[in-house]
């Protein structure tokens, strides 16, 4: 009865043993980097796509910056600042008009953003103190890894 209750505990252990061993820690971030280009349909192994929409509602640009994991595993962001991205717009002669970051303060927290397959993170910023002309907004994730970011030409009427 001894050996017995001695067999079963060691075998519990080896299962808990290789369990712990095993488990996926394969997780890793994507550099990917697009232009005004929507996102269809399906996964495509290998990559974080991002895009960039607004829209203009009462003189306040809204900006979308969207991040859908099309890749067949979890992906993950790590910060460490509440901080979760940045943007910066600029005129058609590159001269810096704003930046998201300038002048805020962040909370020193870590944090992550983990994004399953198929997932879909949205980060809206509007924006209303911008003069009528062209100008050029690219958005960035501000994780310790490289992320994905995405820029946009567009118009303030």
């Amino acid at each position: 009865m001894k050996l017995l209750r001695m067999i079963l505990i060691f075998c519990l252990l080896s299962i808990i043993t290789a369990g712990c061993t095993n488990a996926n820690h394969s997780e890793t971030s994507d550099k990917h980097v697009k232009e005004d280009t929507p996102v269809t349909g399906g996964i495509a192994a290998g990559s974080v796509e991002p895009t960039l929409t607004y829209e203009q509602k009462n003189g306040t640009a809204i900006f979308h910056f969207k991040l859908k994991n099309q890749t067949e595993r979890v992906v993950t962001y790590h910060f460490t600042t509440s901080q979760r991205y940045d943007y910066k717009i600029e005129t058609t002669d590159g001269e810096l008009v704003k930046q998201y970051s300038k002048d805020r303060m962040f909370t020193q927290v870590l944090g992550d953003l983990k994004l399953k397959q198929a997932e879909e993170a949205d980060f809206t910023s509007k924006v209303s103190d911008l003069s009528p002309g062209k100008y050029k907004i690219t958005f960035w994730l501000t994780a310790k890894e490289d992320g994905p970011q995405a820029s946009l030409n567009f118009t303030v009427k």
